[in-house]
Formats: C-alpha cells, structure tokens, sequence
C-alpha cells in the first residue's frame, strides 16, 4: 500500500516512520531504542533515526576500513569523499560512516521519506563502489605522496 499522505511533524516518530518502510515493502525492523534498521539487497545496514530535537530524519550505514591505513591516508580518503557527495563521510572506530539528513520541520510526505532512503542508498553505494576502484579515491590517497602526519 503505496500513499503519498503527509504527515505533520508532532505525528512523526520512529513508528510512523518504521510503518512508512513497512508500507513500502522494504524489509526493516524497529529496535527497541527507536532506532529503525533496513535491510538491502547488498546486506550493508542502514540505520534511521529521528532527531526530534532538530527536527531531522538521518539515514546512516557503514562499512569497514583497513586497519593498515595511517591517520593521513583516512583523513585525505574522508576528504575526498566529502567533496564529491552529499553524503557526509568520517571515519569512527575503524568504520566509515555515511550520513544524510532531510528536514521534517513543518511536517513530510511519505514518499519524501522513500525518496530519501532511497537516494541515501543509491549515493552511499556509489561512492563506496567508486571509492574503492583501481584509481578510486583510495589509490589516490594512498599514492599521492603525501607526508604530513594528523596525529
């Protein structure tokens, strides 16, 4: 059951937004922390959660890093790929994280919703592809000669 119903923003919570995925056909689970967790196709997880505080809905998914890279090398991978996407990268506890935010201040639609898990997804699972070619990002890094240390 597809509906493009707007929902005013003191209706938005984490149920609603579970019961949005769940409308959707998209297999996820809501956690007892209100945190919702989709699970796609790739088998990488993505995480949804509500900032009530700023009225934001983040979407966020992670894969790992190579523990072999020094700080230099994560710093200018992070860099690079926060110039190139709308997705804001870092890198926390040998992870890199991806975030994306969209606003629901004044109240959303449903398929605003769908739209931004969706297009969090597609750019999330582009960069990372691209990233991690021959001649990605990473070789960049790891070949540019840089000798500066971030520590």
């Amino acid at each position: 059951m597809h509906t493009g119903e707007f929902i005013d923003e003191g209706n938005i919570s984490s149920d609603y937004v579970h019961r949005i995925f769940i409308n959707y056909e998209i297999r996820s689970s809501l956690s007892d922390d209100e945190s919702i967790w989709i699970e796609t196709e790739s088998k990488i997880p993505i995480n949804v959660e509500l900032d009530k505080f700023r009225k934001l809905i983040k979407f966020q998914s992670f894969v790992g890093v190579n523990r072999k890279l020094n700080d230099t090398h994560k710093f200018c991978f992070v860099n690079e790929l926060n110039g190139h996407s709308q997705i804001k990268f870092f890198i926390k506890s040998g992870l890199l994280f991806g975030d994306y935010w969209i606003v629901y201040k004044g109240g959303v639609a449903e398929f605003q919703v769908i739209h931004a898990y969706k297009t969090f997804y597609r750019l999330f699972m582009e960069t990372i592809r691209s990233a991690y070619k021959v001649d990605g990002v990473l070789d960049k890094c790891l070949n540019s000669g840089i000798i500066m240390n971030y520590q």
